[in-house]
This record gives C-alpha cells, sequence and structure tokens, in this order.
C-alpha cells in the first residue's frame, strides 16, 4: 500500500486555496495549489538550519530569498460573480473549514461552494452588505453531524473592520458591540458563541496582528506578531494578564526594495507546519516596466526541542523545552492586473 498524503509530506492538509480578484469588476476566482506538485517543504529538517550561529543564519535567509523559485497560480476550480445592482459589482467571498467557501455579493445573495466536492448550493442572506468585512469561523463538527440537533453547529460572524451599528438591522443578524468597539478605550474582548455577547477581558491588547489560530500539537495559539508580522505563538488558556509571546520568528531577509503592500496571511497545514504568505512591490533590476508586485509562499516548520543546562539543543536530560521555527522553501509569484485576497 503506498503511503497517504498526510504521512508522505507531513502535514495533514494537501491543497493552499486562494481567492484571486482580477480586472472584471464583481469576479473572483477560486484556484488551488496542490501541495504535493508545489512542494514548500523539504523531506527532512535542512541541515544548514540546525545549528547555525545567528549571522550564518541571516545569510542563509537571505540567500535562500534571492534564489526562490517562481510559480504561477493555478488555473481556477470555480469562478463566483456578482449579481448587477445600480451598475455595481462587489462579491466577498468568506473562507470556512477546510476547502470550503461562502460568497456574498452587494444585494446579500450568498452561496456555499465545496471546492472538494465541486458543488454549489445557496443560501438565505447572511447580513446586511459591508463595506470592508471580515469573519470569524468558529467549527462544531460534532454538532454539525448531530442530525437531531442536540447542540449549536458551526457559525460564520461577519463583522466590519471598522465596528458601527446597522441601522434597521434585525437583533438576531447583528452582534452588540462592547463599548471600545463603539469608540471607548482600548482593551480585549471575548464573544459568547452561543448568546452573542461580549464580555471584557483586559484594558491590554493581544499580542498579534489579525487571525490566529489554535495548533493542539503545540498546545499554543499562532499568528503573525502586533508589531513586526512575524510568526509567533502565545498560550491563551488564561486570560487572567497580558500574553506573552513565544518567539517571534523571522522567515526570511528580503531585499530592502522589497517593500511589503498589504497584510501578510497565515495558513496552518498541521503537525506544526504552516504557509505565511506575503505581498510586496519591487523594482525588477534591468527592467523597463517599472514596479512588479510579487506574492511570496513560504514554507515554515515549528518544534520543541530540548535544551540542557549547558544551552545545548537535543541533548536531552532534565532542560527546558524551547520552540525552534525552520523556514523550508519559499517560492514567488508576480501578478499584474490580479490580486490575490486570500490564502486558506
Amino acid at each position: 500500500m503506498s503511503p497517504s498524503i498526510e504521512s508522505t509530506i507531513g502535514f495533514s492538509r494537501r491543497f493552499l486555496n486562494l481567492i484571486v480578484g482580477n480586472r472584471i469588476p464583481g469576479v473572483k476566482s477560486l484556484c488551488c495549489f496542490d501541495l504535493t506538485d508545489q512542494q514548500l517543504f523539504y523531506p527532512e529538517i535542512p541541515p544548514q538550519s540546525q545549528g547555525s550561529g545567528l549571522t550564518q543564519r541571516k545569510k542563509q535567509m537571505a540567500f535562500s530569498a534571492l534564489m526562490m523559485e517562481s510559480i504561477g497560480i493555478p488555473r481556477s476550480s470555480f469562478n463566483f460573480r456578482a449579481s448587477a445592482r445600480n451598475d455595481q459589482w462587489k462579491i466577498d467571498c468568506f473562507p470556512l473549514a477546510e476547502r470550503e467557501v461562502i460568497c456574498a455579493d452587494q444585494s446579500g445573495r450568498a452561496f456555499l461552494f465545496d471546492a472538494k466536492t465541486h458543488q454549489a448550493q445557496t443560501m438565505p442572506s447572511l447580513h446586511k452588505p459591508k463595506s470592508l468585512p471580515f469573519t470569524v469561523f468558529v467549527p462544531n463538527a460534532n454538532a454539525d453531524n448531530d442530525y437531531d440537533h442536540n447542540g449549536y453547529g458551526s457559525t460564520l460572524f461577519v463583522m466590519e473592520r471598522i465596528p458601527k451599528p446597522e441601522v434597521g438591522c434585525r437583533a438576531q443578524y447583528s452582534l452588540r458591540l462592547p463599548q471600545a468597539h463603539r469608540g471607548k478605550g482600548v482593551g480585549t474582548y471575548c464573544l459568547d458563541t452561543a448568546s452573542h455577547t461580549w464580555s471584557e477581558v483586559g484594558k491590554w491588547t493581544l499580542p498579534f496582528h489579525g487571525r490566529v489560530e489554535y495548533v493542539p500539537e503545540l498546545k499554543l495559539w499562532f499568528g503573525l506578531s502586533g508589531e513586526a508580522r512575524h510568526l509567533a505563538a502565545a498560550d491563551l488558556s488564561s486570560m487572567d494578564s497580558e500574553p506573552q509571546l513565544v518567539g517571534p520568528w523571522k522567515e526570511h531577509c528580503l531585499p530592502e526594495e522589497w517593500k511589503e503592500c498589504k497584510d501578510s496571511q497565515l495558513v496552518n497545514l498541521g503537525s506544526g507546519r504552516f504557509c505565511i504568505t506575503r505581498f510586496f512591490h519591487t523594482r525588477i533590476h534591468n527592467c523597463d516596466f517599472g514596479d512588479e508586485s510579487i506574492a511570496v509562499f513560504t514554507g515554515v516548520e515549528v518544534v520543541p526541542h530540548v535544551r540542557d543546562f549547558n544551552g545545548d539543543a537535543n541533548k536531552g536530560g532534565n532542560g527546558k523545552v524551547e520552540l525552534q521555527m525552520t523556514p523550508h522553501k519559499s517560492k514567488c509569484h508576480t501578478y499584474n492586473g490580479s490580486t490575490i485576497d486570500a490564502v486558506f
């Protein structure tokens, strides 16, 4: 029997999914990288990454970044088109679990598409149209498979990036915002997904920027750090005080003329492996066409290491367990006229 895809490449995800926009208003495409073809990981931890000094490590990171292999965006698996309304076309795509995505246009029409089965189904209107929405997906697979409906199923919450009251929106479709979100202070809040109510946790903010995700293998939450936007982790099991970051870790050193142009995105691939996607504007040397837009996909791996009292790693004994991040491969895509809106 041939080995499974999970044991072959070391993680539970086979596909990396992209929501791609183009020059046609109101049209987006779902494109899927097969991770067995676009290999972002070496078969094992690169030998040069083990025991490297800081200076040598930076040289290796910079060299690997400059030697990146170019890749193209795969053909679209499905195209999403908004319905016309007052000569305006706008569609938002919200990733769910695995390879499912919900799409909603400016008129409120919504449908669910499963890239695995290539099936689409219509849905009730999700929410009143929003200008800059973001989503939080709360999975509950056990309840989803409970056909007697004895519990709450998976839930998708949709909010504005700049929250504001929704005039005329029925209460069951709109979350009551905490005071800080209505312009009265800064803090961290928890949302009860059953009662749809907020509670204040503290007067501090989480040390992350954007989405964070729990990794059960390492018992930590992972995301991009709030300041440098580097991969980092934190223990959020207790929220009695401000969480402290583990890391952060920088995956590569890029040329100074490469300027990040929008927020990076992090995808958990399972088994301590992640894909970090960063977006740049850069001027290519000896090129007459000016600036280029580049997306860089990097595979990284986080593993625990035991450090003994003398500072040596993997010596066993009664040493302290620390996490080590190892960058694997980086691949870049140069795009012209298209945009990568989401990676999941």
